[in-house]
């Protein structure tokens, strides 16, 4: 929406309720409206029929005559809606007849353990009611592409900003290894068991880094799971756990190789900003994470559930062998290349 302004477009956020997106918005100048709906998603386990699906229906179809309100009043050129979660305002852009993208920046199942409720008949629709579909990956192409035309997906990475410039390492202080930074949601797919591993490889040689798990704690059995982990292996004094922070850029500064564990990313913005913020990364080999690490050259991959290699790739930082300041060197050329404003404006700024 930044890139959009500057470019001359004009632009109205629509969100459910208010919250951190709201908050940042409203700051930046934007014009914020909140119309409360439901998705369309049933996450595993969990029936689509279930006690409250009345009321869901009811609010959608409230949701749906505001949304059709908005679009007499402003007669937008586009509506993005950013998310395969939601169909309220893709219909009723349909209705009105304005031209709608899917904007799709996850998997669903893979990481966050939801299915669209329709399952095929989902698709159908967004073929129906959408003029592109927009993903932010291969990786999520490849998933979408099997029930969506050719024609109307497109891969169009995110945009990339640091909320403000972070202090630089001097090269000196570059290649030590003794920091490592792992962020996101506290889940199994995010890996952290492999770098919990790793230290314990590492130490077999003599190293002691120390892991910042920086994210929202949200499956309390899975932590219960990690703080066993840690204390049957002595590694209480090499692990800290931090809540999640919107100032990922003081996390960034107090590391030296942000890991990314992560078998399901579908872009994987952390790594990105990482990159960004010219910092050592090293991935798994899996999801969005493998395009942006070109392995040698952009930073470091290793198998997903590999440890002993993922303590390798750290080692080989801290020993010099990889080296740390032409990985982080590089690593920012890629990703400015990567996520160009002008590869998003071509679709989201209309002339005709």
């Amino acid at each position: 929406m930044q890139e959009m302004k500057e470019a001359g477009a004009k632009q109205l956020l629509v969100v459910h309720m208010p919250g951190t997106m709201s908050e940042r918005a409203i700051m930046l100048g934007f014009d914020v409206v909140f119309i409360k709906s439901y998705g369309w998603v049933r996450h595993r386990g969990e029936p689509f029929f279930n006690n409250g699906f009345f009321k869901r229906l009811v609010r959608n179809q409230v949701a749906f005559f505001k949304f059709l309100l908005i679009f007499m009043q402003h007669r937008p050129k586009l509506v993005v809606s950013f998310t395969s979660t939601t169909y309220i305002a893709a219909l009723a852009s349909s209705m009105a007849g304005i031209r709608h993208y899917y904007r799709i920046s996850e998997f669903g199942e893979k990481d966050f353990g939801f299915r669209l409720a329709w399952g095929k008949w989902a698709y159908a629709f967004m073929n129906a009611v959408s003029d592109k579909i927009l993903v932010n990956s291969k990786a999520v192409f490849e998933q979408y592409v099997q029930f969506i035309k050719p024609d109307k997906i497109a891969v169009v990475y995110n945009s990339v900003h640091l909320n403000r410039p972070i202090e630089r390492k001097q090269a000196s202080d570059r290649g030590k290894a003794s920091r490592l930074l792992l962020m996101g949601q506290i889940i199994p797919s995010k890996g952290h068991l492999d770098a919990l591993e790793a230290l314990v490889y590492l130490r077999e040689k003599g190293l002691f880094p120390v892991l910042t798990i920086a994210g929202k704690q949200i499956m309390p059995e899975y932590v219960s799971e990690l703080d066993s982990f840690i204390e049957m292996n002595n590694l209480c004094d090499q692990v800290k756990f931090v809540n999640f922070t919107p100032d990922k850029e003081l996390l960034l500064e107090e590391c030296d190789i942000l890991l990314m564990c992560s078998v399901s990313e579908a872009f994987g913005r952390v790594t990105a900003e990482a990159m960004k913020a010219m910092e050592p990364v090293i991935g798994a080999d899996a999801g969005g994470t493998k395009e942006l690490i070109i392995h040698g050259v952009t930073g470091l991959l290793y198998q997903p559930g590999n440890a002993r290699e993922l303590a390798a790739r750290i080692e080989a930082i801290e020993m010099g062998i990889a080296d740390a300041v032409s990985l982080a060197e590089n690593a920012f050329r890629h990703i400015n290349d990567l996520t160009s404003a002008a590869n998003r404006l071509k679709y989201f700024c209309l002339t005709d």
